[in-house]
């Protein structure tokens, strides 16, 4: 999205299909977590096997998300973020238009609190000007 605003005016943006950005590292993190927690036998990692969903927590659409994105990174009014319908930007697969996770199985056996997906964000392009610093 960074490089796009410097290379268009405007971005035209998915805003019918919502989900939760979900940065890599957190959920590195969030992994040895929940393997630091789980004593290593068999028999307890039995106990906790299964299906687990991980992300942040809260939900946007895409074009929230490149707003946010470039509200953290561009001066008000350099670029701007235009909504646009799902059918207006075709892709080869259909995305579905709520992609949420629901978390609270993973939160209730590892006892992790999903943090908000704009906290990470903020998190991820602090981490991403100070490689650049």
């Amino acid at each position: 999205m960074q490089r796009l605003a410097q290379e268009r005016e405007v971005l035209r943006v998915v805003a019918d299909q919502h989900g939760c950005p979900t940065w890599a590292r957190f959920i590195a993190n969030a992994t040895a977590a929940m393997l630091g927690r789980v004593e290593l036998d068999a028999a307890r990692l039995r106990e906790r096997a299964g299906l687990y969903h991980l992300s942040s927590s809260g939900r946007t659409s895409w074009h929230g998300f490149a707003s946010a994105i470039l509200a953290a990174r561009i001066a008000a009014g350099a670029n701007r973020v235009e909504a646009i319908d799902s059918t207006e930007y075709p892709v080869p697969a259909r995305r579905p238009a709520y992609s949420v996770l629901d978390c609270s199985k993973l939160a209730a056996s590892f006892g992790l609190a999903m943090p908000a997906w704009n906290d990470q964000l903020g998190e991820a392009l602090a981490q991403q000007s100070g490689a650049y610093e």
